[in-house]
């Protein structure tokens, strides 16, 4: 992904199935999911540091982006139609919100 192209890691963890992990991302941050084995199921929870009531919203991120799908260029929206993050690669190309 050229976004990530000559980037360093700050952080990097490798989080077992099942398991969970948490990280405070700032702005301009940018953070990579990585499936190593394929085919996986993420599922990321993400809240304002600053209100945490305000949280990331599936049901919110199809409506703004009329679609179930993210790809590259789609932002992911909070409760409050908020972008907390936008999409700049994708090296898979099917995900969906459901």
């Amino acid at each position: 992904m050229q976004a990530l192209y000559g980037r360093v890691a700050i952080n990097a963890e490798m989080i077992a199935p099942g398991e969970a992990a948490g990280f405070e991302i700032a702005k301009d941050q940018l953070i990579q999911i990585v499936s190593p084995s394929g085919r996986q199921v993420a599922e990321m929870v993400a809240f304002r540091q600053d209100d945490v009531a305000e949280r990331l919203s599936p049901a919110t991120t199809r409506t703004k982006n009329k679609s179930i799908m993210l790809e590259s260029g789609k932002k992911l929206y909070s409760s409050r139609f908020t972008p907390l993050f936008e999409v700049i690669g994708d090296s898979v190309g099917r995900h969906d919100l459901l």
